[in-house]
Parts: C-alpha cells; structure tokens; sequence
C-alpha cells in the first residue's frame, strides 16, 4: 500500500527531510508513498489530501519488436499522470516517443522523450520523469557513430545518455538535484549521484524531490526517476527504459489538493505499471507512483 517517506529508497532515492521542502508541510505531515494499486480510505478528522502521481516508464524496444507503454496512475477520477510511450523498433526510425502528462493538477508536467533509430549505435537510452519543478529531461538522440549525452530536467529528471563510441565522454542529463551518469571511454563508466550543493539550501531531502534525478548511460540506469542508459533499465519512479533501435519515454506529473472529502469513503488509487520491454532481453520502464498527504 505505502511506506513511510523515510523508509522509501527504491532507485537509490531516500527522502530523510524536509529541509528543501518548497511546496510547504501539507495537512498534518503525513506523507504516504504508494507504490501499489490500492483502495484509500479517507482517515477520521481529514477533509482535505494533496496527492502526486508520476506516470509509468516506457519499455525499451527491439529490433523488431515495440516496448510497451508505461501505465497511468490516478486517485480515482480527481487527478492523474499518464506513462511514457514505449520505445520502437529498427522501421520506426526517426519516431520520437512521447513522455507521460499529467492531467487535473494544480501543477502538469511532461516527461522526457525517447527516440529510435536504424543507425549505428543501435542501443538507444529512454527519458526521465517529470517532476513538482517541471518536465523530464529528452533521451540523448545519437548519431552514427558519435557520444551524445542525455538532455538535463527541465525541473525534472535527467534523460539517459548514449553509449561511447569512438573513446570520447558522453553522460546522462542532470535532473534538478542530481549530476548525470558518466561514461569516459569503453570501460570506464561512473553512476549518477545526488549533488545537494547543486541548490544554495544545501543538504536536506523532502517529498518534493522525488523524480529529480540524473540519467544514466550505457548499460547503466539512472537514479530517482532517471532515464535508462543505452541499454539498461529506467529508475524509479517513471523513469523510461533505454532499448535495442528505440528508447521509452519517461512517465508525466500532476499534483492537486483536493478538498471537501468525507472520512470513512473510498478512493481507488492506481500506480502505473513500467511499460514492457520489446524482448527479455530488453529492460522495462520504471513503475509510477502515487504520493497522499494529509
């Protein structure tokens, strides 16, 4: 059903604060991540929620077979964010594949786009998670036979990176509060990490920070939302998976309070499920999730 936001690390995203806490302590301060579909039962004494949803990740193509599309996730019919498209095979070459938007927020953002290719490299990265502070950053679009690096969040998530070709660096896009994944030759490769001086405040995670993290590259993922590498899976949450010839895009954000409810009623909460991938050898998009404050 939920955890509690400080037990929450799937991706390598722990939120322990609330130090960086732009969008305000809501309600009573209880924050509840659901990473499964449920029904919710508005608690005694609570009239009023304030709910986030990220969309699913897109699944990485094949050659010849399609990824499939990262799911949407609700709380029940007030607000919603759908799930990136999923990535396409070697015929689909120039396709781009659009990221998730949400829908009936105060706040609707975009996650970052996949793309695919018939061209050498062949190995294509996926899209990052939008997020509260704005759009996922696009998968990197590599050229024959060059190092493209993902793009940078637009407030959201970082887009994966392309594999290195010809020895030279390429790297995942940075989210808001997270440096991409590096990749400085054949063999020499560096995960995302969280940057916390990239903000004045510093240290200091809250729920807001979900879906903000880097991109990765090569067969390496990203974190909190991050796109896929080239060939490796999207991170949570929504983060879209890279794939062999197309790369799945990453999933969209909403978030809205809702007022006016009864306590004891039930609301269907659903979490989009991370798109397929093309083959079993290809990975799948991350899972979405829907955060309850109250």
């Amino acid at each position: 059903m939920g955890r509690s936001i400080s037990q929450t690390t799937e991706g390598g995203f722990s939120a322990i604060s609330s130090t960086y806490n732009p969008s305000g302590v809501f309600g009573s301060g209880v924050v509840f991540p659901c990473t499964a579909s449920f029904a919710f039962v508005v608690p005694a004494d609570v009239t009023a929620v304030r709910v986030r949803c990220f969309g699913g990740g897109g699944g990485g193509a094949n050659e010849y077979s399609s990824g499939g599309d990262g799911g949407t996730s609700s709380f029940g019919a007030y607000v919603s964010a759908t799930g990136g498209t999923g990535g396409k095979g070697r015929s689909y070459s120039g396709q781009v594949h659009l990221g998730g938007t949400g829908s009936g927020g105060d706040i609707n953002f975009t996650g970052g786009s996949g793309k695919s290719t018939s061209s050498s490299p062949s190995s294509q990265p996926g899209g990052g998670v939008a997020s509260y502070f704005g759009n996922g950053g696009h998968a990197a679009i590599p050229a024959s036979n060059t190092n493209t690096s993902g793009g940078d969040g637009y407030g959201g998530a970082g887009g994966g990176g392309s594999i290195s070709t010809s020895g030279g660096q390429t790297t995942g896009g940075s989210g808001f509060m997270s440096a991409g994944s590096v990749q400085r030759n054949a063999y020499s490769t560096t995960p995302a990490t969280f940057v916390p001086a990239q903000h004045p405040i510093g240290q200091g995670w809250s729920v807001d920070m979900y879906g903000t993290g880097g991109g990765g590259v090569s067969s390496l993922r990203g974190i909190n939302g991050g796109g896929g590498g080239a060939i490796s899976a999207g991170s949570f949450p929504g983060g879209g998976s890279g794939g062999l010839y197309g790369g799945g895009a990453g999933g969209g954000f909403a978030m809205l309070t809702i007022t006016g409810l009864i306590s004891g009623n039930s609301i269907n909460v659903t979490v989009g499920a991370g798109g397929y991938g093309g083959s079993n050898t290809v990975p799948s998009g991350s899972h979405g999730l829907v955060v309850i404050e109250y």
